[in-house]
């Protein structure tokens, strides 16, 4: 999957330096999500993988190319979020987002190296599915309530059969990390930090009264590769 994902990036790349398009253009690669130790992805030495709320779930690479780039070859640790990219996207194309979209534009972080304008986020709220959870992140402060999701250890890249699932029931607590300080989420700091908790609770309910339920819809049938000549059509998922 590597090496065809590889192949086709070259074939869009190259018949954009044809067209005499690549010169005006920003290419962005990212990934959606940690990867899954069950299906071979690793994280280590974050936290748990896909599908989870911790930081082997959640925290993903990517990286951006393109001539208008002031500022290269460095590695940022900003924060960005993936609602971002499409208020960003309208930005360097010339747009301007609606008032009301959840993203922000970060083209001056990626252009020049601009500290981000995000300060929060929200990993997610969902109050049904497969039990309550709740997760954000404000500053260099990280809050899970409920359930986190499995695997929920530290799954080193040669010993991948700790990241099979586990048949008990869901693990459910509260915890709190300083990711700038703990990036690898080992230290609870929920007993400790009473206050922050708090502050950290409080905003998360702030959160929870603007959530829009989730719509999980049947899979359908229809969708089956058979029915399409071998090709995944919408519905299957």
């Amino acid at each position: 999957m590597v090496s065809a994902m590889d192949e086709a990036i070259g074939n869009v790349t190259m018949a954009m330096k044809k067209a005499g398009l690549w010169d005006n253009t920003l290419l962005i690669f990212t990934a959606d999500n940690g990867g899954w130790p069950l299906f071979s992805g690793n994280n280590f030495p974050l936290r748990g993988g896909k599908i989870t709320l911790w930081e082997g779930g959640t925290r993903a690479s990517a990286f951006v190319h393109g001539k208008m780039l002031q500022k290269t070859g460095y590695t940022s640790d900003e924060m960005i979020h993936a609602v971002d990219w499409f208020p960003t996207i309208l930005a360097a194309a010339g747009g301007t987002a609606d008032p009301g979209m959840d993203g922000v534009s970060q083209l001056d972080t990626l252009v020049s190296g601009q500290p981000s304008p995000r300060t929060e986020f929200v990993y997610n709220i969902d109050d049904d599915f497969p039990t309550k959870q709740g997760a954000i992140r404000v500053g260099d402060y990280k809050l899970i309530e409920g359930y986190a999701g499995k695997p929920d250890g530290w799954i080193r890249p040669d010993n991948l059969t700790d990241s099979q699932p586990d048949s008990g029931d869901p693990i459910t607590g509260t915890w709190l990390f300083n990711l700038k300080d703990d990036p690898t989420e080992h230290h609870n700091l929920a007993d400790t930090m009473p206050d922050k908790l708090k502050e950290m609770q409080g905003k998360l309910e702030d959160y929870r009264m603007t959530i829009v339920p989730a719509i999980w819809p049947k899979n359908d049938p229809k969708g089956n590769p058979k029915h399409w000549d071998g090709a995944w059509s919408p519905g299957w998922c």
